[in-house]
This record gives C-alpha cells, sequence and structure tokens, in this order.
C-alpha cells in the first residue's frame, strides 16, 4: 500500500509528466504527495585565471534558489485544485549533489517518482538521480519518460530479481 509518494523535480523535461502521473498515482492511493526540488551549490572550480570569486558562485546560486522558488510556488498553485495532501520543498543542498539529496529524502517514501529525458543534455543528470534512487534508498522507483503520455494505471511493471525468500516477500507484500 502506497501512503507516501516523492516526486523529484530535475527541472527537465520529463518533469511534467511525472507530476500528472505522481498526481493520479496520489488521488487514486489516497497518498500524500511530497515535492523535492533540489538546489546545489555551483562546483567550485579553477577558471583561466585562477579560482572564480565566491560572489560570482553566490550569484549563480542564488538565481538557482529564485528560480527553484517560482518552480515551488507554480506546483503549489497546480496542488490546490486537487484533492490531494501534498508539500512542495526546495533544498538548497550545498554539500550534496541533487542525486544524493534525493535519495536521502527517499527513504521516507513508499515510491520515488522521476520524470526523464530520453536525450540531449539533462539525460545523464536524470540517469544519476535514477541511480541514486534505485541503489541508496531501498525504496521503489518509478522512471515515467517524457516522450509519450503514460497509462494509469501501470499495465506491466519490470522487477530485478534475485531469487530469495527476502525478494519473494517484497515482491508479495
Amino acid at each position: 500500500m502506497i501512503k507516501d509518494i516523492l516526486l523529484t523535480i530535475t527541472q527537465s523535461d520529463g518533469d511534467e509528466s511525472a507530476f500528472n502521473y505522481s498526481v493520479k498515482l496520489a488521488e487514486t492511493a489516497k497518498a500524500n504527495l511530497a515535492i523535492v526540488i533540489p538546489v546545489q551549490f555551483p562546483d567550485l572550480g579553477p577558471a583561466e585565471f585562477g579560482i572564480n570569486s565566491y560572489p560570482m558562485y553566490a550569484g549563480i546560486y542564488e538565481e538557482k534558489l529564485k528560480v527553484a522558488e517560482k518552480l515551488a510556488d507554480d506546483l503549489r498553485a497546480k496542488l490546490s485544485n486537487t484533492s490531494i495532501s501534498s508539500e512542495v520543498r526546495v533544498i538548497s543542498t550545498p554539500q550534496l549533489n541533487i542525486s544524493q539529496v534525493s535519495a536521502s529524502h527517499a527513504h521516507y517514501a513508499d515510491i520515488s517518482i522521476l520524470g526523464g529525458v530520453n536525450e540531449g543534455p539533462q539525460k545523464n543528470e536524470c540517469q544519476d538521480i535514477f541511480a541514486e534512487l534505485l541503489l541508496q534508498s531501498g525504496r521503489l522507483v518509478l522512471f515515467v519518460p517524457s516522450s509519450q503520455d503514460t497509462c494509469y494505471p501501470i499495465k506491466h511493471v519490470v522487477i530485478a530479481w534475485q531469487p530469495t525468500k527476502e525478494a519473494s516477500r517484497a515482491v508479495h507484500d
């Protein structure tokens, strides 16, 4: 039984289809939907003439936070038109990367949902987040592709399987 759903927003093309699917699932399961928008401090790296100044990085970070807060407000407005229990969190991450933050929040959910892209520069970031969710959270992960309308309810699933008593119980529970 699904009671808590986590949706990680990656600010990619797949977010809209993942959001719509999450809302449908939360309505059907009468579950709480938690949406996480992680914002990472830019990596301090060398420039042509040494390391760039902190104020430059801080300005980039502040701009990312403003974009994430606006996105959070837009999502809250969309969720206000639904009957589900929900929350939207903007998570500032100066030390952890986005995939690590997503996995740490997924520990408290029954299922994690992630929208993805099939090609382009955002593909690698979505794959990294998916891998971290799958390997570190210990929870179910649902990948919703952006290229098509996802059918609801799910008719086919793929389960990574090892023939052990624990795996059998996990699938049957």
